[in-house]
């Protein structure tokens, strides 16, 4: 067996898909109806959600996680009544047979039918883990229902049975395994260790979430901005006139490349930073209270979320805040980037990139710090009135875009600072301001504060359906990829569903 990561992960290639049909032998039939009448306590024949609560509890698997349970039901129930009848099991093990049984040779390096403690060592140190042998004896234990030392096939079949679809690739499944030895043993400081590549695929999703959200609302997005910087504009009808004038419909999306640009890496970091810190904030609190003898937090406070956004959302800035000006300037009537960027660069030198950058960061922070903790609350209060069931990823999004209009309406005079300070100097717009707060004290000496709010109507019609849909893209994504493991069923559900995070 090859000592690469790889090796472990390519028996996944095409057997997760759906449709995929399997024959089994008529031992492999008799064997998972044994596993399915073990669940099945009562012999009536279902499967019902006690008993999988049992049965998970059983495997250190989160049991009493309502959106664990509901995840489950999804990938079986395909008649809708809440429980699983053995026709609705066996179609979906039978088409996970494949990848079950691979993934278990690959992890049998001897070929002798089971898995070692010592086979296990192996296979994490491919993963970049490293595990003592009392942690990899711990793990066999879990499962070795026979208690000869080992993991046979029944027994790895009976854990992968229990995971959510998304969680059955071979690194899901080992990293679900160490998760449930850990957690049933009281061992949780390992609790946000994940795969080596999902910090890459939270970026590749917060990508891919930016770039198709910013192109559908891109016309918007050019109102919007024209609007803040350009006092002239007085009419949103107006303003879409001069914009059809600059182009027709490429008028409508002049500077949407520029704002792809940006708004690909910016919404990639803001996701990968906020999880990150939430992460580390998360593995801080039970390091120090499993030292201090305390249960382990599995929630973070209101204002430690807002800390984490307002961090994501000033890395973000920092990193595209020169893509950001030439998208400004691009929307002003810029005739290219390439000659948006050497009139900058003449007029202003490399510092021209960066005007208006303190508003910028502030605005980003605020933003995403508000952006963050309202989603957040919104989640909370979602679980609150739903029995403690998580939302799915179209619920994501309206929450967030719910959140977004909320913040837009704080943050909105920070981004008409931001707008004025990057434009001043440009031809048609002479140099007014000498730094964020003279640019403050003049726009209400002269225009008024209502000024503040010049464009809110788009800002408005194009935020929120903006965010709900990045939200909703990204959340899709990382649940379809597992992102995230057993790990997002343990920390963001209270142990009551009434109970809302604390203020502190």
């Amino acid at each position: 067996m090859s000592s690469s990561l790889a090796s472990l992960e390519d028996v996944d290639v095409e057997d997760v898909k759906e449709g995929v049909h399997q024959r089994i032998s008529p031992a492999t039939e008799e064997t998972l109806q044994e596993i399915f009448h073990d669940i099945d306590r009562d012999h009536n024949g279902k499967l019902e959600v006690v008993e999988l609560k049992e049965a998970l509890n059983r495997l250190g698997l989160p049991g009493d996680s309502h959106a664990y349970i509901s995840d489950l039901l999804k990938q079986y129930d395909r008649n809708h009544d809440g429980s699983i009848d053995w026709e609705e099991y066996r179609r979906y093990v039978v088409r996970k047979e494949r990848i079950i049984r691979r993934t278990f040779q690959k992890l049998d390096e001897d070929g002798s039918g089971s898995i070692s403690a010592d086979e296990l060592t192996k296979a994490l140190r491919k993963l970049w883990m490293s595990v003592s042998s009392e942690d990899a004896e711990r793990m066999v234990g879990l499962l070795d229902a026979d208690h000869n030392g080992q993991i046979s096939l029944d027994e790895f079949r009976r854990f992968v049975y229990l995971l959510p679809e998304s969680l059955v690739t071979p690194t899901n499944i080992v990293y679900a395994l160490v998760d449930s030895s850990d957690w049933i043993e009281g061992v949780e400081l390992r609790l946000c260790m994940t795969p080596p590549k999902q910090p890459f695929q939270r970026l590749l999703a917060g990508g891919i979430a930016g770039m198709a959200s910013r192109a559908a609302v891109a016309p918007f997005e050019r109102m919007r901005t024209m609007y803040m910087a350009d006092r002239t504009q007085t009419s949103m009808a107006g303003c879409a006139h001069n914009m059809w004038k600059d182009g027709g419909v490429r008028g409508l999306f002049k500077g949407n490349l520029a704002t792809i640009l940006k708004v690909a890496p910016q919404t990639a970091i803001q996701f990968a930073v906020y999880d990150t810190i939430t992460d580390a904030m998360l593995r801080s609190m039970a390091s120090v209270e499993s030292a201090s003898g305390i249960h382990p937090s599995k929630q973070l406070s209101r204002w430690q979320h807002l800390l984490a956004g307002c961090a994501a959302g000033a890395a973000a800035t920092v990193v595209t805040y020169p893509m950001e000006t030439l998208r400004t300037h691009m929307a002003l009537g810029g005739q290219s980037y390439r000659q948006c960027l050497a009139d900058v660069l003449q007029a202003h030198g490399h510092r021209g990139l960066y005007k208006g950058f303190t508003s910028g960061v502030m605005s980003s922070a605020v933003s995403n710090g508000l952006g963050f903790a309202s989603y957040e609350t919104g989640l909370s209060f979602y679980r609150h009135f739903s029995a403690g069931a998580s939302p799915a990823p179209a619920e994501r999004g309206i929450i967030a875009g719910v959140a977004a209009t909320i913040v837009m309406a704080a943050i909105q005079p920070l981004e008409v600072i931001m707008r004025r300070m990057q434009v001043q100097g440009k031809e048609g717009f002479p140099v007014k301001y000498a730094n964020v707060w003279h640019c403050a004290y003049r726009i209400v000496a002269e225009e008024g504060m209502a000024s503040f709010w010049r464009g809110s109507l788009c800002s408005f019609a194009k935020v929120a359906p903006s965010i709900a849909a990045v939200r909703f893209t990204y959340e899709a994504l990382i649940q379809s990829w597992g992102v995230g493991g057993l790990r997002k069923y343990r920390v963001h559900e209270p142990e009551n569903p009434s109970d809302l995070p604390p203020l502190v």
